[in-house]
């Protein structure tokens, strides 16, 4: 999927434990950390709008393509520049 809301996954492969994925690099870590390094813990509102817009944006191409997320959090969504 070609998306700027959805990050490339490069590569992902199993072992008898565990799924492995090779994704593109977020520079600024998930979106929970992101907010714990705001001034307060608090987005303004017109950065919570967009953020969120960001994010439903992502998810309906997500869903567009027939695929599914099963774990929305903060920590799951990454961020870069």
């Amino acid at each position: 999927m070609n998306s700027q809301y959805i990050i490339k996954l490069y590569q992902d492969f199993i072992d008898d434990n565990n799924i492995y994925m090779v994704l593109e690099y977020c520079n600024m870590g998930d979106l929970y950390k992101y907010q714990m390094d705001l001034p307060g813990k608090v987005f303004t509102l017109e950065k919570a709008t967009k953020v969120l817009r960001d994010v439903i944006i992502g998810l309906e191409e997500v869903h567009k393509s027939g695929s599914v997320h099963r774990d929305i959090k903060s920590n799951n969504i990454l961020v870069h520049s």
